[in-house]
């Protein structure tokens, strides 16, 4: 066999976002740890305990119950279960989390005209466990922008199967290193992964798994840019209200999107009143006995 394909610089840059994906950061993850493992509390306890000790911002007294949950394939309400696992991952990383609460918002103001309606205001996290055999799969909130701008770029004469073609094989190339999956055509991926990695890394990068839309969200970034290049315009079929504007005008959801995924973690929907972003949880708590 001959020897692989160096890596574009662009390419480089895609390597080091799958790299992150599911993977945040935890600096605080030790201090947390500790002011938790002194003695048996409940999740509303716990969020104060963390504020007394400025581990957290005073709000998250508060937003805690009301925001943070773990993870169930029910689906999200009031009722939805809060664990102390769950308060770790959230306050171990408070500069990411607080970066990706603002991108999060930022991409419901982005996908509210084409969604035709208001953009969410709240974000909601939900925590993944260590030992979910699958990560959450997202919901398609971003496809109707990447299918206008994909068509749009079809219709131009000057993108077609070639040059999509040659997107999709520099992303899997990109991506390949972290995915395990040897071409675009193969639906299992097998990551190189980690002694301490929970059950889901091992299949996070199939195509029917979450890490499969990391890559739709760095072709949907590729057309977006693609229109702005050519100078497109907002197809008039697209029926919102940024029809007929050009590209270069507006904001891609995709973009933010992305810097979300480079944080470690996951938007898993955009509804009408909040964003649910999901978050891999850390090495749990376990409370004296």
């Amino acid at each position: 066999m001959g020897r692989s394909k160096e890596l574009t610089p662009a390419e480089a840059r895609l390597l080091d976002l799958a790299r992150a994906v599911a993977r945040p950061a935890s600096p605080r993850l030790a201090d947390v740890r500790s002011a938790l493992a002194e003695r048996s509390l409940d999740p509303v306890e716990a969020w104060e305990v963390l504020a007394t000790r400025d581990l957290v911002a005073d709000p998250w007294v508060t937003r805690g119950p009301r925001d943070v949950s773990a993870w169930t394939p029910k689906p999200l309400d009031e009722s939805a279960p809060r664990t102390l696992e769950s308060v770790v991952t959230i306050a171990c990383d408070p500069d990411g989390v607080a970066r990706a609460e603002a991108l999060a918002l930022e991409l419901a103001r982005r996908l509210a005209p084409w969604r035709e309606g208001e953009a969410a205001t709240r974000v909601r996290w939900q925590t993944v466990a260590r030992t979910e055999g699958r990560f959450p799969r997202p919901m398609g909130f971003a496809a109707r922008p990447a299918f206008v701008a994909m068509e749009q770029l079809y219709a131009t004469n000057r993108w077609g199967s070639k040059e999509d073609g040659a997107l999709s094989r520099s992303v899997e190339r990109a991506f390949r290193p972290v995915s395990g999956r040897p071409s675009g055509t193969v639906v299992e991926g097998h990551p190189p992964v980690r002694a301490d990695d929970p059950p889901w890394m091992k299949r996070l990068w199939d195509r029917a798994d979450a890490g499969q839309h990391c890559l739709y969200h760095v072709k949907n970034r590729a057309y977006w840019e693609a229109c702005v290049a050519l100078d497109l315009a907002v197809s008039p079929l697209a029926s919102v209200p940024l029809a007929n504007r050009p590209y270069r005008e507006l904001l891609d959801p995709a973009e933010v999107l992305l810097e979300i995924w480079r944080l470690g973690y996951v938007v898993a929907d955009v509804r009408d009143e909040d964003v649910i972003v999901l978050a891999p949880e850390r090495a749990p708590v376990t409370p004296p006995s």
